[in-house]
């Protein structure tokens, strides 16, 4: 029996030695449990310590893995408040596992439980971890409400950092709705709470959002101070918080560009906390530094290099809970995609982009009725341009058949020349005219231009004033270009040489101010995107 004290009391040492910062009792502890000692609610309790050691270390597998063992050992001997400190310690491994879903269906089981035992500080962060479950779904609405259940348990809670964490998120998701500005009387809040606590994890927290919410409302001056402000508590934490420091500096580098600093310096920099990342793949800022090159190379005009960094983007962000950036990045990469001319690939970004805000938007948020009607509009906008260019194909096929059509009546008329003519000659000749020239047939660009016009708004005007040197067969080739047709096809068109469309596409190069290597092609793109972001714009002033 005393031997059995014994090794209760040690035990027990053992457990409140895991609460160390150094976790020295770490390795002892695991042995004591493979050897079976302990009744089920200490093992039980010793699991859940185990675990939580292990996700403030970032070891979410052995979490998981002692998280497992725990809630059965805990679930046998109907512990419901230890059971509810279980959901909360699991909230750091699922949400690095992603899992929301399971996570929000163990909160409301627990939430339900709750009544048992009266108020407690549990139930203010079991209320607030269900908001963040809800708001990375898209249930901003839902998420609020969960705020406002969290407040009552406050009372009866001695962890002064809840009010400021509750604050934070009742930012985020107001951001999330479009209420920029309520967003940071938010943040305002939350940060004046976390003066008081001398926490720099939580002010950390507070200030990233701050920074964030001054990048969206485009407050340049107050971007800064915020910046400021942010590397002065970043400095404060230590070395295992480098990843959220490098998002830091992605910010900062932002507002740097944006104050004119040398672009292949702020892109250098980008590509060394690329690098960093390399070794963090699943670490949710990993998309951030790649979506910011795609972006700024976009701007450059450097569109296959855009379209590999957004790309890599989209990759990391996949496996990201917050939709907002999943929406972002997918419609960065349908822009370099149409950039590029890779229409299949824009089509399929958009409606990765469409599943994505169907499937998570609550359809009680503003932002799910927005963001549907910028999804009929990208259909339908994308289904009158697949039409127009359907048809001027058919046009440009019509062209090509007139002139192989001409190429046969000159031969027909060569060789009867050549014997002498006759009125089966020429019957053949009819004949075969009318074989391939329906009688609407077009005799002259009228049509293609018009076509043109329709599926390009404003193309040719845009450039002739780029390009004003540029012959009226040196603008057709350039149209006829953008349209998708190679050189063959475009000599075959302008009845030219392939050599001479070569000289076209040079001429063109050098009125559009071209570099060497740089693409025509995708120049010619350009030139549409920025016509419809020219229109866009109008639109939105």
């Amino acid at each position: 029996m005393g031997s059995q004290r014994r090794s209760e009391k040690s035990f027990e040492e053992l457990l409140a030695a895991m609460i160390e910062p150094d976790g020295s009792a770490v390795e002892e502890i695991r042995r004591t449990l493979a050897d079976g000692e302990g009744d089920d609610h200490s093992r039980g309790l010793a699991f859940s310590r185990l675990a939580s050691y292990y996700a403030l270390h970032g070891h979410y597998d052995e979490a998981f893995t002692c998280l497992t063992s725990s809630r059965v050992l805990l679930e046998r001997v109907g512990d419901v408040h230890r059971l509810r400190r279980w959901v909360i310690i699991s909230a750091l491994v699922r949400k690095h596992r992603f899992e929301y879903d399971e996570l929000l269906h163990d909160i409301e089981t627990m939430l339900a439980l709750q009544g048992q035992d009266g108020l407690d500080e549990c139930g203010a962060v079991l209320h607030l971890e269900k908001a963040e479950c809800l708001a990375r779904r898209g249930r901003y609405f839902d998420a609020l409400r969960s705020i406002e259940d969290a407040r009552p348990y406050l009372k009866s809670s001695y962890d002064y950092s809840i009010p400021a964490r509750l604050e934070w998120q009742r930012a985020v998701i107001l951001e999330s709705l479009g209420e920029i500005e309520a967003a940071w009387s938010a943040l305002e809040s939350a940060l004046s709470i976390a003066r008081h606590l001398h926490d720099p994890h939580v002010e950390w927290t507070i200030r990233q959002a701050r920074v964030a919410n001054r990048d969206l409302a485009n407050d340049s001056t107050k971007l800064r101070e915020e910046l400021r402000e942010a590397r002065i508590v970043a400095d404060l934490l230590p070395s295992n918080a480098d990843a959220w420091k490098q998002n830091l500096r992605v910010s900062e580098l932002k507002a740097e560009l944006r104050s004119g600093a040398p672009v292949r310096r702020i892109i250098e920099e980008l590509m060394v906390i690329v690098d960093y990342f390399e070794g963090h793949q699943s670490h949710p800022l990993s998309y951030v530094p790649k979506s910011v090159l795609a972006d700024i190379l976009y701007g450059q005009g450097r569109y296959d290099e855009a379209l590999r960094w957004a790309k890599a983007a989209a990759e990391s962000v996949d496996i990201y809970g917050d939709l907002r950036p999943v929406l972002e990045v997918y419609e960065l990469l349908g822009k370099c995609y149409v950039a590029t001319g890779d229409d299949v690939g824009a089509y399929e970004a958009l409606v990765r982009r469409s599943e994505v805000a169907e499937r998570g938007l609550s359809p009680e948020s503003s932002v799910y009725v927005e963001t549907l009607d910028a999804i009929a509009e990208v259909r339908k906008v994308e289904m009158d341009r697949r039409s127009r260019m359907a048809e001027l194909s058919s046009s440009m096929s019509t062209v090509q058949s007139i002139r192989s059509a001409l190429a046969d009546v000159e031969n027909l008329l060569t060789e009867a020349r050549r014997q002498g003519s006759s009125i089966d000659l020429a019957d053949r000749i009819l004949v075969r005219l009318k074989s391939v020239v329906p009688d609407d047939a077009p005799t002259d660009w009228s049509r293609f231009a018009r076509e043109f016009e329709r599926a390009h708004p404003g193309f040719r005007q845009t450039l002739a004033r780029r390009a004003p040197q540029l012959s009226e067969r040196e603008t057709l080739a350039a149209l006829l270009l953008r349209a998708g047709l190679g050189t063959k096809d475009i000599a075959r068109v302008l009845d030219v040489s392939d050599r001479t469309v070569e000289l076209y596409r040079s001429t063109i190069r050098r009125g559009l101010g071209l570099e060497a290597g740089k693409s025509l092609i995708a120049e010619l793109i350009a030139i549409d995107a920025e016509i419809s972001g020219l229109s866009n714009n109008s639109r939105t002033n």
